[in-house]
């Protein structure tokens, strides 16, 4: 279950490089996908009130803990993390051939979404 969750975490931050350095990729083969929500350019305002930073929070905890609600950057960035903290009640001893092994894993996850999908 480790390897499947480290794997995940790599899929998720390739998600979070593609969204952040090949937009247009991305949009070319979601077409339909909500650019509010998913454009990094654009979606970072969805956490304030009218788009604007100068109003404030667009709700309680829009720009902290609940973040991962307005956009999908960050709730992509969720998905990595938990993923990643999840792993660790699947391993008993974990040695350093152990974590090697296990990074391989979560850049096998990366490199498929990044450098395989969207490129």
């Amino acid at each position: 279950m480790s390897f499947l969750l480290i794997f995940l975490s790599g899929i998720f931050e390739g998600y979070l490089d593609v969204l952040q350095f090949h937009w247009s990729n991305f949009k070319s083969k979601h077409r339909t996908c909500n650019s509010w929500f998913w454009s990094p350019d654009l979606s970072w305002r969805r956490k304030y009130k009218d788009g604007n930073p100068l109003y404030g929070e667009k709700f309680w905890g829009s720009t902290t803990f609940l973040v991962f609600l307005t956009d999908g950057w960050h709730l992509m960035k969720l998905f990595r993390n938990v993923s990643v903290f999840s792993s660790f009640f699947f391993v008993d001893n974990v040695t350093l051939i152990g974590v090697i092994i296990l990074y391989s894993v979560n850049r096998l996850g990366f490199n498929l979404i990044y450098n395989i999908l969207y490129k």
